[in-house]
């Protein structure tokens, strides 16, 4: 095979890897948290982010920017992968904006490294930092504790 097929085919394949799954739209019904909720019947997740938890400092500020966000809209849904419990990982546009970035921006969430691998993620990242120099959201506390060790935290008692 030439240089030029296997170029095609590995750029074709690199594409598709980035395509979503499944598109679909819907208003939201039920929010979980900032970053989980429910819309057609269905509990989906946020890509590449991670809120704090309900119980946890900004928890609720950060689910009430999600229904500032969303409540009324029809929201249209990408989704990239299916998550640990089965649900669906995606991203979330309403009024064409993208609600998972507008999180980032406004200083609700982390951008979750772990799993934000898209190049998407590198320009949340430098809004994450943006975020936070300028005390935005949960920036505003000197010392906000990540989610993923919130939950560590709970689980083992410590908080």
């Amino acid at each position: 095979m030439t240089f030029m097929k296997l170029s095609f085919f590995a750029l074709f394949y690199a594409i598709l890897l980035f395509i979503p799954i499944i598109s679909f739209a819907g208003e939201i019904t039920h929010f979980e948290d900032g970053d989980t909720f429910k819309i057609n019947g269905e509990f989906v997740r946020l890509y590449g982010v991670d809120c704090p938890e309900s119980n946890q400092p900004y928890g609720s500020q950060a689910t009430r920017y999600l229904k500032e966000l969303v409540t009324g809209k029809t929201v249209e849904i990408k989704q990239i992968d299916t998550g640990d419990y089965g649900r669906p990982v995606v991203l979330v546009y309403a009024n064409g904006k993208l609600i998972n970035k507008k999180l980032v921006q406004n200083g609700y969430t982390w951008v979750y490294d772990y799993f934000c691998k898209d190049p998407i993620c590198d320009e949340w990242k430098r809004l994450e930092r943006k975020a936070r120099n300028a005390d935005l959201g949960l920036w505003s506390n000197p010392d906000p504790i990540p989610p993923w060790e919130w939950r560590d935290g709970v689980r083992h008692g410590n908080s």
